[in-house]
């Protein structure tokens, strides 16, 4: 890799490229991939064999279809200055994620099967989109532009349900089968990329209440049973959020343990696809605790909206920077207390619909991610005000 030697290059999608790196010169030049100034390494599709500078040694790139059209090779030793740029065709036109679905809810206990739409850019009424199989209330839902997954969820007063479904977002019609997570339990949140779903938190009632602080991932393209992420700070009613698209960070933020009384004011972060405990990251605006809250995101900040706490009901949103956390900054707030909302959004606005304060809301409220306006008369659900509802976007 000398410096008279770095052309730029030329990829597709799809195709996989084995770059020869036996040669000694490259012992102590290391040959990586980036997609941004060289501080963080890029591997999706990237296959180290043997040691550079060494017989038989080679780095083995696929690009993905879904990843960045501009890339670039560089040396982990001495950055970008030996490495150059690498084009990549075929790349996936970028998921709007316009598309909300409002999901199950109740207005007492258990919960109902119920999904609906509407369009983030436009709002108005919810359209009917078909039903889940299992009648869902605390559930969580997540997916990309091609399937949404509802997960979990209260079926019945104090039964609780495992299963998870799915539906494409872009196609109304009912949902099908994914498979299972963990255990039947509601009052949980999820966080995704393009390609993985993390599941977090969640409780049960037999006898008393059980917590599950704990993460389970799917991959969200292959239905099947979920597998064990690592462990959060906290067990339940916690919200999760990631902007919709090729996301780095999934962040959590409030909750409760060990009671239904103690509330938590921490807000949390994962890596989406490195498996591990969650860190901690922040905490809310004015030390308030919250729980039962509803979470999006857009590229650079994580939201949370509404909640409970000790002193009652909830009605701001704060806002935290995804990249270094701290405390949070109450930068909105919803047309009244509320708590047990849903929240989703594209790449510019969130929307944030249902909750129960002393009754059960059915409007849509729209927050611009980037100037901190709300509007309170967005949409309403037309599936009826209600409660333990959730939401994500597709299409």
């Amino acid at each position: 890799m000398a410096i008279i030697n770095r052309p730029k290059l030329q990829m597709a999608a799809g195709t996989t490229y084995t770059f020869d790196v036996s040669d000694s010169s490259n012992l102590t030049h290391p040959f990586r991939f980036t997609a941004d100034s060289g501080s963080t390494e890029y591997t999706t599709g990237v296959i180290t064999s043997g040691t550079a500078g060494q017989n038989g040694s080679t780095v083995e790139f696929t690009p993905d279809s879904n990843g960045p059209s501009i890339l670039h090779y560089y040396c982990t030793t001495h950055g970008l200055s030996m490495g150059n740029e690498i084009s990549v065709t075929g790349i996936a036109p970028p998921a709007t994620f316009n598309r909300a679905l409002f999901s199950g809810g109740t207005q007492s206990s258990g919960g109902s099967n119920t999904i609906e739409y509407m369009a983030i850019p436009t709002g108005g009424a919810t359209t009917d989109f078909g039903d889940m199989n299992v009648n869902r209330g605390g559930h969580t839902s997540f997916g990309n532009s091609g399937r949404s997954v509802f997960a979990n969820g209260e079926t019945g007063t104090n039964t609780y349900s495992s299963n998870m479904e799915y539906v494409n977002p872009s196609t109304p019609g009912n949902a099908v089968s994914f498979g299972s997570n963990d255990t039947g339990k509601a009052f949980l949140g999820a966080v995704a990329d393009l390609t993985r779903g993390v599941i977090g938190g969640g409780a049960y009632y037999s006898g008393g209440w059980n917590f599950r602080e704990r993460m389970d991932y799917v991959t969200i393209n292959t239905a099947g049973n979920s597998s064990t992420f690592g462990n959060l700070g906290w067990g339940w009613a916690v919200a999760g959020s990631a902007s919709s698209g090729n996301n780095t960070y999934g962040c959590w933020s409030g909750g409760v343990r060990t009671s239904d009384t103690q509330y938590i004011g921490y807000f949390e972060r994962i890596t989406i696809q490195t498996a591990g405990n969650s860190s901690s990251f922040g905490s809310f605006s004015n030390g308030n605790a919250r729980g039962y809250s509803a979470g999006f995101s857009d590229a650079n900040y994580s939201f949370t909206a509404g909640g409970i706490n000790t002193s009652g009901y909830i009605d701001h949103i704060d806002r935290h920077s995804i990249t270094t956390g701290g405390t949070g900054t109450n930068v909105a707030n919803l047309s009244a207390t509320k708590y047990s909302l849903s929240a989703t959004n594209n790449a510019t606005h969130g929307v944030i619909g249902g909750g129960y304060q002393s009754q059960m809301y059915n409007n849509i409220e729209n927050l611009n991610m980037s100037t901190n306006a709300i509007a309170s008369t967005f949409g309403t659900l037309s599936a009826g005000g209600r409660y333990r509802l959730d939401a994500t976007s597709g299409a």
